[in-house]
């Protein structure tokens, strides 16, 4: 019992993982480790549902297990619907806890739903529906649930959270679900009423270090020993999918734990979390300097078309977005007024404020890079890259940003984001968020060295450049574990004017299970599958033929 518990203390890397695995071996979860012979047929209970809550395990309360007949779940009213936008701790929204520790109970929510897509539930297979409060500090309060199909394949499938969490994705289980995978998430321990924008890390360090990893890795575990009891044997392969915070929490596992997971599907991941929620708050104190640099939506529109007429192929036009906006090289002086002001040229504020927000946030003292500058222009959801930060209307910094120095590095409600100085206070709140990982270590040794594979998507520096250093740090030999993707024109983690998904499930599975490593993967349109687009690993990039529609994936192929 003891020794279980080594695996939530924060250690070195060498003596976590040394430890982590003593205590899976003295619980008796040693089939659970990667690479441990399990089987391929996957699996039918070998105990009831209900009997779940009989089930004892260090630090874990199941509060409820159930049977859900097929085609009769219903999410929560207040389920999370959408992402709120790019960044920060990554995004908000959150569902509000029962008071009896299990799940609520309500309608049916709609809208796009991000990484995870939009899955009918009245098609979900019949499973158990089990919900545990997890403590591994005497301040943890760390609600999850786990769902097991009635007819298993044998995988296990962790579902990333958004925002500050303190909700369960219910969308990330669906999806999980529906093809036959053992499914899980948590709330990282708090709950949106308290966590909205980070006020339960005041005087709750252990609660941070909830949110920062232990989450997680305790539901990760818990998960997987609930799997095993269930069905008398643990998952063959398990894997991670998550786009922002969710990407962040990801990378943090298999940078922490590698042998938690065997591949990890990893979308605009928030990282580095501390320089990137700094990057979030300063164009506001850009436009606090300078408000005559603002652009106004005229002004937008205006640089959006100059973009597309520098940059912009015949199809880029049709598809309503940059196939390769790396190769795009506008200059924004050229839209310089030479005379009076209007909405057909740009001030020289303005100028001055598009160029700072594209070359990344700088460090005053240093002139070092604290964010990488973008890749090229146009990149993401439309032909303008630079609509956050520059627009009128934006004197004000993204939430998630101030709430995560107000909150959970100062320790202060009453803390002014405008104080925010970017040399020292990021120096400060290294020092301090220790538990909360920047997860862009680029030593994915330990996680490849277990077989374990890492698949990157999204369209910007931050990604392109981590590929790149785990190559360098790791070697050669790390080409056949990793793959970066660039998902031009997709919004954050979905939606947009692009194509916004792909068998995230269906591609890690494939590779894991000792496929070649994928180099091109198809996807499509969340609003309309029938729209399809050619995904090229980097460096290469989708090239059209020549003939067909733009809007299917043959009529593209791969090249640099």
């Amino acid at each position: 019992m003891k020794l279980f518990r080594f695996a939530y203390r924060v250690e070195t890397q060498q003596n976590l993982a040394r430890r982590a695995l003593t205590s899976l071996v003295v619980a008796g979860l040693w089939t659970l480790l990667p690479g441990t012979p399990a089987f391929s047929q996957g699996a039918t209970p070998a105990v009831s549902c209900e009997s779940l809550t009989k089930l004892q395990l260090p630090e874990m309360t199941i509060t409820m297990a159930e049977p859900i007949a097929a085609g009769q779940f219903k999410e929560p009213a207040s389920a999370d619907a959408q992402p709120s936008g790019p960044g920060g701790p990554g995004g908000s929204g959150a569902q509000n806890r029962s008071a009896s520790g299990g799940p609520p109970q309500g309608g049916q929510p709609s809208g796009p739903r991000g990484p995870f897509g939009t899955t009918d539930t009245s098609q979900l297979p019949s499973f158990c529906r089990v919900a545990a409060t997890l403590t591994p500090s005497g301040d943890s309060d760390i609600k999850m649930e786990i769902w097991l199909p009635m007819n298993w394949n044998g995988r296990f499938m962790g579902a990333g959270n958004w925002g500050w969490a303190g909700s369960i994705r219910y969308d990330g289980l669906e999806m999980g679900l529906k093809d036959g995978y053992a499914v899980a998430s948590n709330d990282t321990g708090h709950t949106k009423a308290d966590g909205q924008t980070g006020e339960f890390a005041i005087g709750h360090p252990d609660k941070v270090i909830d949110y920062g990893w232990r989450a997680n890795h305790a539901m990760t575990l818990n998960a997987k020993a609930i799997i095993k009891n269930f069905y008398g044997v643990g998952p063959e392969h398990s894997y991670w999918v998550g786009c922002s915070l969710g990407g962040q929490q990801g990378m943090t596992e298999i940078q922490r734990f590698p042998y938690d997971y065997d591949g990890a599907v990893i979308g605009q991941p928030a990282w580095p979390i501390i320089q990137l929620n700094a990057a979030q708050i300063w164009p506001a104190l850009l436009a606090r300097q300078n408000p005559e640099g603002l652009l106004s939506a005229g002004k937008l529109a205006m640089v959006q078309e100059a973009i597309k007429k520098a940059c912009a192929t015949p199809e880029d036009l049709k598809l309503g977005y940059l196939g390769d906006p790396a190769s795009c090289h506008f200059d924004p002086k050229t839209l310089l007024c030479k005379g009076a002001d209007s909405d057909n040229c740009l001030t020289a504020a303005q100028v001055d404020m598009i160029e700072k927000v594209h070359n990344g946030l700088i460090n005053p003292r240093t002139g070092e890079h604290i964010t990488l500058p973008e890749i090229g222009w146009g990149a993401g959801a439309g032909f303008s890259s630079i609509r956050v930060g520059v627009s009128q209307g934006q004197e004000n910094p993204m939430q998630v940003a101030v709430g995560l120095y107000k909150y959970l590095v100062f320790q202060d409600p009453n803390w002014d984001w405008t104080t925010l100085d970017m040399d020292k206070d990021l120096d400060f709140a290294e020092k301090v968020l220790s538990t909360v990982n920047k997860a862009d270590n680029p030593n994915l040794k330990p996680f490849f060295d277990l077989g374990g594979k890492l698949l990157l998507y999204e369209s910007t520096a931050a990604t392109t450049n981590y590929y790149k250093e785990v190559l360098k740090t790791v070697g050669p030999e790390a080409k056949d574990s990793i793959r970066a993707f660039n998902m031009e024109g997709m919004a954050h983690c979905g939606g947009g004017t692009g194509c916004d998904q792909f068998d995230k499930l269906g591609v890690i599975d494939q590779w894991v299970g000792g496929g070649k490593a994928p180099d091109e993967i198809v996807a499509f349109k969340s609003s309309d599958n029938k729209v399809t687009h050619l995904l090229c690993a980097y460096p290469n990039v989708a090239k059209y033929k020549g003939t067909g529609d733009v809007k299917d994936a043959d009529s593209f192929i791969c090249g640099e």
